[in-house]
C-alpha cells in the first residue's frame, strides 16, 4: 500500500446503507511483508423472532462482565464471534505435457471367418447352407428332462399324461388313504385332495401323479372295484 501510514491502520466497519449492505475493512500482511487492504461487502439482514415478553426484558438487560466488558459494541469479540478464514484463489497454469491427448481409433473393418466377407458370421448364408443338421439331442445322462416326460418320451400329448383323477370318494378320505393304496405301484410326485374351503371336508375326488407313465398304467388297471366306506372308486386319466 503507497500513499497510507500504514501504522495507524486500523480495521473498521460502515453503517448498512438502504440497501441493507454495509462495507467491512481489514487489514492483511502477506508473507513477503507487503500489507493488503481487503474491503468486503455484507449484507445485514434482520430476523423477527417472537419470544415471550419476560425473556426479551432478560436479554436487553443483560450486561456483559469479564474481559468482553472492556470490549465496546460492535467491535467482534473474541471467543463470542467467531470470522472465517480468507481463502484465496490462484488458478494454475496448465502445462502442455500434462495435456492428455485422446487417441482416435478406428473402428476394424467387419470380415466374416467363414468366408471373408463384409458381415458378421453368424449371419453368413453359406456357413448355414454348408453345414449339416444336427440330430436333435436326446435327454440323457446329465440333460434334465422334466419327470413327467422321463421314461414316456412320445409326440401324443395324451400318452404322456401320468396323472390319474380319483372320483366317488367318502368325506372322510385323507391323503395317507389314496397313498397307501397307489404307492405301490410306483414313485407319486404329487397327491392333491380337493376340500372344502369353508368346511375342509373333502369334496368327492382327488389327483394322483406318478413319475412313469407305465407306473400310473399299472395303478389305472389294477384299482378296478377298489374303494372306501362302502364307495368304489371311479379311476380315469386326468384332463387338462
Amino acid at each position: 500500500m503507497t500513499g497510507e501510514n500504514t501504522e495507524d491502520l486500523q480495521p473498521y466497519e460502515t453503517e448498512p446503507d438502504s440497501k441493507g449492505i454495509k462495507l467491512v475493512v481489514s487489514y492483511r500482511t502477506d508473507d513477503d511483508g507487503v500489507k493488503y487492504k481487503v474491503t468486503k461487502k455484507v449484507l445485514v439482514t434482520k430476523k423477527i423472532t417472537r419470544v415471550p415478553k419476560g425473556v426479551a426484558d432478560r436479554q436487553n438487560n443483560w450486561v456483559k462482565f469479564g474481559e468482553v466488558a472492556k470490549i465496546p459494541n460492535g467491535v467482534v469479540e473474541p471467543g463470542v464471534t467467531y470470522e472465517g478464514d480468507d481463502v484465496y484463489f490462484e488458478p494454475t497454469e496448465v502445462k502442455e505435457e500434462d495435456e492428455k491427448v485422446e487417441e482416435k481409433t478406428e473402428i476394424a473393418a467387419i470380415s466374416c471367418r467363414h468366408c471373408g466377407g463384409p458381415h458378421w458370421s453368424h449371419r453368413c448364408v453359406r456357413h448355414v447352407a454348408d453345414t449339416p443338421a444336427e440330430p436333435a439331442a436326446r435327454p440323457g445322462r446329465g440333460a434334465y428332462e422334466p419327470p413327467n416326460r422321463r421314461g414316456n418320451r412320445t409326440n401324443d400329448p395324451e400318452k404322456a399324461i401320468t396323472t390319474l383323477r380319483i372320483s366317488n370318494l367318502s368325506e372322510d378320505c385323507t391323503d395317507d388313504d389314496l397313498r397307501n393304496t397307489f404307492s405301490r405301484f410306483g414313485y407319486i410326485t404329487r397327491i392333491y385332495l380337493a376340500r372344502d374351503r369353508q368346511t375342509n371336508i373333502p369334496k368327492g375326488f382327488a389327483y394322483v401323479t406318478f413319475e412313469l407313465r407305465s407306473d400310473a398304467e399299472k395303478a389305472k388297471e389294477n384299482t378296478v372295484g377298489v374303494g372306501l366306506d362302502h364307495l368304489i372308486w371311479s379311476i380315469e386319466w386326468a384332463r387338462s
